[in-house]
């Protein structure tokens, strides 16, 4: 049997204006800046369970904002 492992995201090579402005790589250290490789600590039905409450909160932002453009967008969705 064959497991798959992740591999390691690999640190791109700075761009010029990088070595030139920070001597390096620009990397934020934070927690809420780690954006790098999303999908890789994302799995399917982690996404598929956060989906209705996106699209809920999609659905109320939308409400808030204009209320007959969301209806109109709706009553000219596709008739199944």
């Amino acid at each position: 049997m064959v497991f798959l492992r992740r591999k390691a995201p690999q640190q791109p090579s700075p761009s010029e204006s990088e070595n030139l402005l920070f001597s390096g790589v620009l990397r934020h250290d934070k927690t809420w800046a780690q954006h790098e490789n999303p999908l890789l600590r994302l799995s399917f039905w982690k996404m598929a369970r956060q989906f209705p409450a996106m699209m809920a909160t999609v659905a109320r932002a939308a409400w808030r904002e204009d209320r007959r453009a969301l209806l109109v967008l709706l009553a000219a969705g596709p008739r199944w």
